[in-house]
């Protein structure tokens, strides 16, 4: 079942808006303005993802098919944001030092400790400022969601959508593992070593042996772990949280849940398939580094029965209910509010009008390359 990646994510994770400056503000909600300061601290948060680095190029024309798509989408998103929040603030709805102390508390012993978050922050490049932030945001969209109903999924619901839905859980031969990953990519690796070498003293040969030192180096102490592990598989959850740098699973004590062959690498799937129900893995290598695997259940193809799925139903109809209610809250509060776009390039019209444009002149620009080449092409034939 896939996970839903919609508007009440966006809100609990997104940048909080800054506070009062100079100017009328490229957007005003309700006469409250958007400044172009608040668009730039999301798009630069945007574009400094791994996913989005090589598009950088792009955004230096406003007019590009990939600036006016992130120019709607951020601009769109600030607006949700300043409805939403100000609705908290009629509401009164705050998130206190003791909400935030116990929020994080809780993702801490979930993450696997303190240095676990900390770098889970740095991966993700999250200051601890905007940490807290986000925190404070996603504990006010809790409050809000309960303050306009209050959330209550049955047994009843879960067999309802279970039987509705059979098809969804029909699955493929599945294993439930864990692993503990000891990140070892040997492309990274060797731009790290050429990063460092500032003064470019290592010729190849120095710089593939400083690598090698390095895999050596992690697959070492993937070993060491593993034969932690397979002397007492009642501590692999605490080693996964304790060495494992796969923040998400780690958080979890290294879970995967239940996957199927064709959802993993090969070798990883080749691995984690032929292992019996709780054996510990060899050291088992990818693209990803260095994994210790422990397979703790399978599952025959077929439909999965009620009560094995019964969890993962709750959780996706909570999480649709949230969102419903965000969906029907923010349609309302929208049709209601004033939002003015004071700077037109920013208005969701005038980015279609100019993507429309944009879209047409590639295609007329493409049409005349085309015809360009057909004469290279008649006297090739000749």
């Amino acid at each position: 079942m896939k996970s839903l990646k919609v508007a009440l994510v966006a809100l609990a994770t997104s940048v909080a808006l800054v506070g009062c400056k100079a100017g009328d503000g490229i957007i005003t909600v309700n006469d409250k303005p958007i400044y172009k300061s608040d668009y730039k601290k999301i798009e630069k948060q945007i574009m400094t993802q791994p996913q989005f680095a090589y598009m950088s190029e792009q955004l230096k024309d406003p007019n590009s098919v990939f600036s006016l798509i992130m120019k709607d989408k951020i601009s769109n998103e600030l607006v949700i944001k300043e409805i939403i929040a100000q609705e908290m603030d009629k509401r009164e709805i705050k998130a206190t030092a003791e909400d935030l102390k116990k929020y994080e508390e809780e993702l801490t012993e979930k993450i696997g400790g303190k240095d676990k978050l900390a770098q889970f922050l740095k991966e993700n490049n999250v200051s601890r400022k905007q940490f807290e932030k986000d925190m404070a945001e996603e504990i006010k969209i809790g409050k809000l969601v309960e303050s306009v109903e209050k959330i209550n999924i049955t047994e009843a619901d879960c067999k309802k959508y279970y039987d509705a839905n059979k098809k969804q859980f029909n699955y493929p031969d599945r294993v439930r593992a864990s692993h503990i990953l000891i990140e070892a990519n040997e492309d990274k690796v060797r731009q790290d070593v050429v990063a460092q070498d500032k003064f470019g003293k290592l010729d190849a040969a120095a710089v593939e042996a400083k690598v090698k030192e390095k895999m050596d180096a992690q697959k070492k102490i993937a070993e060491e772990v593993r034969t932690k592990a397979v002397n007492n598989q009642a501590d692999f959850a605490k080693l996964a949280k304790e060495y494992s740098t796969d923040t998400m699973s780690a958080a979890r004590g290294g879970d995967l849940g239940f996957f199927a062959r064709e959802h993993m690498v090969p070798e990883f799937s080749e691995a984690a398939f032929n292992l019996k129900v709780n054996t510990v893995s060899e050291v088992v290598k990818t693209n990803f580094g260095y994994h210790v695997i422990i397979v703790t259940d399978r599952a025959r193809a077929g439909i999965q029965p009620f009560m094995a799925v019964k969890d993962e139903i709750e959780a996706y109809l909570i999480q649709s209910k949230k969102v419903e209610i965000m969906q029907k809250l923010f349609e309302g509060l929208k049709a209601n509010a004033k939002v003015v776009y004071n700077d037109k390039q920013y208005d969701p019209a005038a980015i279609k009008a100019q993507m429309q444009k944009t879209l047409s002149e590639q295609a007329k620009a493409q049409k005349e390359a085309l015809k360009k080449e057909e004469p290279k092409k008649e006297e090739v034939k000749k």
